[in-house]
């Protein structure tokens, strides 16, 4: 093992000199192509055949996964850098096809005298118009694609030298990559527009409230009040939560409450 630990160590610091020219000319190359980590790898899958050897594959693989993030770093900001780029040459191409359709279609509008041959031109104009819009967006997609994969690679990396074993850190790093290279403001909003509506409502109760003289929304008495008077409701709510959680069958809680409240009556006053 101090064998190992002597070349790895002297591999590892040819390696990083090696990277800061690969930073310099954006050639760093993946983590898999990576000799050290190939050697880690090879070592580690070694250490964990004998149980007897936990601790030191343990800590083996705090060196590797720690020399791996080096890398990595290098390579995702490699990676972010060159699709950025991308985008940016994406959208202006983009936009300079926007301005060259509009031109012909305008051009050819102002050329034509039928009513129908007018329609038909604008009607492709559009076609157009939407087919360089999908275009562009399915060159956006790819590109935030490639930096939220350069990531995973990552995180699946430094998980197979920990012997599978996660990182709370990393996983919430790589939640939030997900979620902000697959945000759709369209999809947004078709799920929280509800949401985002009422507290806007709310919002402008708040400020209107305490101007119009009718006192503070936020004030404790007031906050009880509307508890209070949500209670029973939210029992109902919490009920049918529970059922569309597990599966089960809603069976429409106004009925149920109709229901138990004649049947309350008429268990009270039989007469």
């Amino acid at each position: 093992m101090a064998d190992f630990n002597t070349e790895i160590e002297q591999m590892q610091a040819e390696s990083l000199k090696q990277l800061e020219k690969d930073i310099a000319s954006k050639s760093v190359k993946p983590l898999e192509e990576d000799e050290v980590l190939k050697k880690y790898s090879e070592q580690l899958a070694e250490l964990r055949k004998d149980p007897s050897r936990k601790s030191e594959a343990a800590e083996l693989s705090k060196k590797a996964v720690a020399y791996a993030n080096i890398v990595a770093n290098a390579y995702i900001k490699q990676v972010t850098e060159e699709q950025n780029a991308l985008e940016k040459e994406s959208k202006e191409k983009y936009n300079k096809r926007v301005i060259e359709i509009r031109a012909n279609t305008a051009s050819r509008v102002a050329a034509l005298s039928s009513k129908e041959e007018i329609n038909v031109a604008k009607y492709e104009g559009q076609s157009a118009l939407f087919d360089a819009k999908n275009k562009f967006l399915s060159e956006i997609y790819k590109c935030k694609s490639a930096k939220n994969q350069a990531f995973i690679d990552h995180v699946m990396f430094n998980r197979a030298l920990r012997d599978g074993k996660t990182n709370f850190k990393e996983n919430m790093t790589m939640s939030y990559m997900n979620y902000i290279n697959n945000f759709k403001m369209s999809k947004f909003m078709l799920e929280n527009g509800l949401y985002i509506a009422i507290l806007i409502f709310f919002i402008v109760c708040a400020i209107i409230a305490p101007l119009s003289g009718n006192g503070q929304l936020f004030s404790l008495p007031n906050i009880l009040t509307i508890l209070e008077q949500s209670s029973t409701r939210m029992f109902y709510a919490l009920g049918v939560a529970g059922l569309i959680l597990i599966a089960g069958t809603d069976l429409s809680v106004c009925r149920m409450v109709a229901l138990g409240s004649v049947t309350t009556g008429l268990i009270l006053h039989p007469t």
